[in-house]
């Protein structure tokens, strides 16, 4: 692999504008656990939320943009020594590399603790290690047990910020019994009416009224892609007076299309598509069976509560 794509994997994001999230900055700040576990769909902003609150709090950090091939826990050590380089550069030695001897022997438990015990000794305190894009990980790795075996050894002073589109594994959920994870959800996440009005009057002299606001607040129900695209609209629309009207639903599509529905599986690829000619689809036993693929899809089906239809749960296209 070229030195391009290791420098992208251990780098943290780059920013442009963004509009600081002081509530959730707040949440982080007042985290009492050692990780933070924050979960939302696609393009619910937890990367931007965790990189503007790191460049805020000028919190030094370790990141790592976990992919497919971190499964493989052999070449998830290798590039996190890549990392801790990065991250400690006055440390010459190199991190341990894990070899077929510790996985053949059941030693990976030990390699694992001694590895980031090591690891956590040559960062300067107060520190932050961000793992992004948790989710890729295959559900049968032993990456889950490795990180379970990690965050053990995780000295107070340093922070773990997990960032996924999926919920607790099995393997880390016990730690959330003993108060070791807390975690920012979907509904956190959400752009509140005060946010999502801070955003669209950023770099505008005028932002829109406040019932435009409130219907994009309901287009959107704070999804962070979606008021992006709206926002990328209405500057191509110069000149042209804010109202409804110019909202266009083919960069919604779009974005479905190309950062969503191609990254889904085929299973649920073909549901929706089988699905996408139907007004709506009422069953709790529909949403059980399906769950899987509602993280791909924060707003293209309309969630209503059980509590709004007596008994059942209704998604409405």
């Amino acid at each position: 692999m070229g030195n391009q794509p290791i420098i992208a994997k251990i780098t943290p994001p780059r920013l442009a504008q963004v509009v600081p999230r002081t509530r959730l900055f707040r949440m982080l700040d007042q985290c009492n656990a050692p990780v933070t576990w924050i979960m939302g769909p696609g393009g619910s902003g937890k990367t931007t939320l965790v990189a503007s609150w790191l460049a805020a709090r000028k919190l030094p950090c370790l990141w790592y943009q976990l992919d497919e091939d971190d499964s493989d826990i052999a070449t998830f050590f290798y590039y996190l020594g890549l990392a801790v380089k990065k991250a400690a550069p006055h440390q010459r030695k190199a991190m341990p590399l894990l070899t077929m001897e510790y996985m053949r022997s059941g030693g990976v438990p030990s390699f694992t603790r001694n590895y980031f015990e090591k690891l956590c000794s040559r960062l300067t305190l107060p520190f932050v290690i961000v793992l992004d894009n948790y989710h890729h990980i295959k559900n049968e790795s032993q990456f889950h047990e490795v990180v379970r075996e990690a965050l053990s050894v995780v000295p107070q002073g340093i922070s773990v910020v997990i960032l996924s589109r999926s919920t607790l594994p099995p393997a880390l959920a016990l730690l959330q019994t003993y108060n070791k994870i807390q975690s920012i959800g979907w509904e956190e996440l959400k752009f509140n009416m005060i946010e999502t009005g801070v955003l669209f009057k950023s770099g505008q002299k005028r932002g829109p009224s406040v019932d435009l606001l409130t219907h994009i607040q309901q287009m959107t129900c704070g999804w962070a892609a979606g008021l992006m695209l709206l926002m990328e609209q209405m500057r191509r629309q110069t000149g042209a007076p804010i109202d409804r009207d110019m909202f266009n639903p083919q960069g919604f599509f779009d974005y479905f299309a190309t950062e969503l529905f191609e990254k889904t599986d085929s299973e649920s690829q073909a549901f929706l598509l089988k699905t996408a000619f139907l007004p709506s689809v009422v069953s709790p036993t529909l949403l059980y069976i399906w769950r899987p693929w509602t993280k791909f899809v924060p707003r293209a089906l309309s969630i209503r509560t059980p509590a709004d239809f007596g008994c059942d749960c209704r998604y409405s296209f």
